[in-house]
């Protein structure tokens, strides 16, 4: 019952999407696992008993699942239906307390009831099967935004990066933003870039991801990276104690038509504080004001931890 109950959603998901997807995603073995058998929802599909046009629901009102599914059955028999975003509300509710497998089990229950969906339900689908180490099945979802004509956006792919980081796939994970990159899918965030590579870090080591970017860097005209990226490595860089590296990039981000932002001198500051050299990190600072780059208080906050570690050591 639960395994056809879950073969039978998938279907319904996945109905607009092509073979390829489909069929990888029925045949999966894990499929099964995050339905929620014990919600049972009532026949309300031919219920109609509010008609406000524009109705409210109160959705800090729920304090558990029960309350979610109370209020979703209030949603659905409410004519004319919410907004596919009004049901996102309820769905990123149920999301936020832990309870993905009834979010998926929502989700199933509006597919069937015709309810409107819109490319932040799917979203939201791909963000529950991440959170639940399953990203194939993200990535299959990620088929029905091209079908039905969506574009899928930079926190569709920040998700699905993160989903296969979070189950130690680093190489499809630096695939997935290759793609982004070279097929122009999105402009990527900060959020992709660090999130990326900081997987690459901890795996490989932050001299593995620099090879890596260099690689991106090659391909000129495809890949457009921006100073994120090189903020990820330099702090990846910076947290292994390579500052010779860094700096080493660090002068060479002008010949990249790479802007510095406060945050790569912070970096390389508190880098440089770390492995007590002082000289290097003026030098930065200096710099730093002759490119016009105001300081903020984290800065001012190394420095003062850098000096306060000094007096410490001279006073031992």
């Amino acid at each position: 019952m639960r395994s056809n109950h879950a073969a039978m959603f998938l279907a319904r998901i996945l109905s607009n999407s092509s073979s390829k997807f489909s069929t990888f995603a029925i045949a999966s073995p894990h499929y099964q696992s995050f339905l929620v058998p014990s919600f049972h929802f009532d026949n309300v599909s031919c219920q109609m008993r509010h008609f406000s046009a524009y109705p409210r629901f109160d959705f800090g009102s729920i304090r558990e699942p029960n309350d979610a599914v109370a209020l979703f059955r209030e949603m659905v028999r409410t004519q004319p239906l919410p907004y596919a975003s009004v049901f996102s509300k309820l769905l990123i509710t149920v999301v936020k307390m832990k309870q993905y497998s009834l979010a998926l089990h929502l989700i199933d229950e509006m597919l069937q009831r015709h309810v409107p969906v819109n490319h932040y339900t799917l979203n939201i689908a791909i963000d529950c099967y991440c959170r639940q180490k399953i990203p194939d099945f993200g990535f299959a979802i990620l088929g029905i935004f091209f079908k039905r004509g969506y574009e899928p956006t930079v926190v569709t792919f920040n998700t699905l990066i993160k989903g296969l980081l979070l189950v130690g796939r680093i190489p499809e994970a630096a695939k997935v933003l290759w793609k982004v990159l070279v097929y122009q899918l999105c402009e990527p965030d900060e959020h992709m870039y660090s999130t990326t590579i900081n997987g690459i870090c901890k795996a490989v080591g932050s001299l593995k991801a620099l090879e890596w970017l260099c690689l991106l860097e090659k391909e000129k005209g495809i890949c457009k990276l921006n100073v994120y990226a090189y903020n990820a490595v330099i702090d990846g860089l910076c947290k292994e104690g390579k500052v010779d590296d860094v700096l080493q990039l660090f002068s060479s981000l002008g010949d990249k038509g790479i802007v510095p932002a406060i945050v790569t001198y912070n970096s390389i500051i508190e880098g440089l504080c770390n492995r007590i050299r002082k000289d290097g990190a003026q030098d930065v600072f200096k710099k730093m004001i002759a490119d016009k780059v105001s300081p903020n208080m984290e800065i001012y906050n190394i420095f003062l931890t850098a000096c306060s570690r000094s007096s410490q050591k001279e006073q031992g």
